[in-house]
């Protein structure tokens, strides 16, 4: 390193991406997880960084964990870059912000974003990068290979169903390592997820420093005099962790309620897709999916059968014609993920036979009730 200085003849700057896997706890291999490495590759570059010469080295450090720098101590060693850098969190894009990206990044692939399109995306991810990185890639998935084209609001809801499952995993993995390391500030949004503001509020007041790391984090956002978090997918996921500490009437009151109104959706979706079905197709479809039903019925009209207050399907027969219609059947996976959301939602009935919900129970019911809501529900 001494000679590489020496030749370039001035400072150098190294960049550090992706530090968390060369950070204790957070690493992949052993030797830089709970082993030595990171205390002796650390003292040794920091003593270059504090040598006495003309020229320096210098560092930069990417991450999505900045952990490596605010431990005091590693396995009992002093951590030599405790403090080491100053903290810097990208802010979630303003729409102005969005429009720009969208815009520029857009026209090479011959995707026009409309400033309808732009705002509805900035809401649904609060204008948090990654994700609306991730939602745009879909829509060019999705668009059909001629272009230049349009993106419309539909295209958009399209992929946004197509990518919830994503967005729920990415958002868990985030939640997930500030529970193990920032369980202060996790208990923060604990409290602002079932709604106990005044708990929130006074440990934000004493430990505001705590919500700079979340706002940081990209999971809350301040607007006015209220903290809230960045997008919904923040807060449903959280509550599918932790529960929501309601009541079990409460519950029984959600469960119901929420389970109605998407069967509701879920029998329009189907209605619009079955009338435009030949009446030979029709008939196909009924003896193929619900065979009992017909048996006791006979074959009634798509209104009868998919009627949004009374439907005498079930949930599990509405899910044969889920599959059958092929809405999914492009993205195999998220048919899987679907039909598993059906199973559960079906046998977690707390309503229907009086019974309690614990809470790992609720927060697997509220995971596959989302998924539901994220795939039928029309957008907000």
């Amino acid at each position: 390193m001494r000679q590489t200085l020496g030749n370039v003849r001035s400072d150098v700057l190294l960049i550090f991406d992706e530090i968390e896997n060369i950070s204790p706890r957070t690493a992949a291999s052993q030797h830089w997880r709970a082993g030595r490495d990171t205390v002796l590759f650390w003292q040794t570059l920091r003593a270059f960084f504090q040598r006495e010469g003309k020229h320096k080295l210098t560092f930069c450090f990417v991450g999505t964990n900045p952990h490596l720098f605010e431990m005091p101590r590693i396995n009992d060693i002093d951590n030599p870059v405790y403090l080491f850098a100053p903290t810097t969190f990208l802010q979630p894009l303003s729409s102005i912000d969005v429009q720009t990206m969208c815009s520029r990044l857009g026209y090479f692939m011959g995707l026009d974003f409309d400033l309808a399109v732009v705002n509805h995306i900035h809401r649904r991810y609060g204008g948090h990068p990654f994700f609306v990185r991730q939602l745009c890639s879909r829509i060019h998935q999705l668009e059909p290979l001629q272009r230049p084209v349009a993106v419309s609001l539909d295209i958009c809801s399209k992929a946004e169903a197509g990518g919830a499952a994503a967005v729920r995993g990415y958002v868990r993995e985030i939640l997930g390592g500030l529970k193990e390391f920032y369980p202060e500030e996790y208990e923060l949004l604990r409290y602002l997820a079932r709604g106990d503001i005044e708990n929130f509020n006074s440990i934000a007041s004493a430990y505001p420093e705590f919500v700079e790391h979340l706002m940081g984090y990209g999971v809350l956002i301040k607007r006015g005099e209220a903290h809230e978090f960045l997008f919904d997918a923040v807060k449903d996921a959280m509550l599918s962790i932790e529960g929501d500490g309601k009541s079990s009437d409460n519950k029984w009151d959600e469960v119901s309620a929420r389970r109605n109104k998407v069967e509701e959706e879920i029998r329009t979706v189907l209605f619009h897709w079955a009338s435009q079905l030949p009446a030979e197709d029709w008939a196909a479809a009924c003896d193929a999916c619900i065979p009992r039903q017909v048996e006791r019925m006979g074959r009634l009209g798509q209104r009868d059968f998919f009627s949004r207050n009374q439907s005498p399907l079930y949930l599990l027969d509405l899910l044969a014609f889920v599959k059958y219609s092929g809405r999914y059947a492009s993205n195999l996976s998220l048919q899987s993920e679907i039909s598993r959301a059906f199973d559960v939602v079906n046998k977690l009935r707390i309503d229907a036979h009086a019974k309690g919900i614990s809470e790992e129970e609720y927060g697997t019911w509220n995971s596959a009730m989302t998924i539901l809501e994220d795939n039928f529900l029309p957008p907000p």
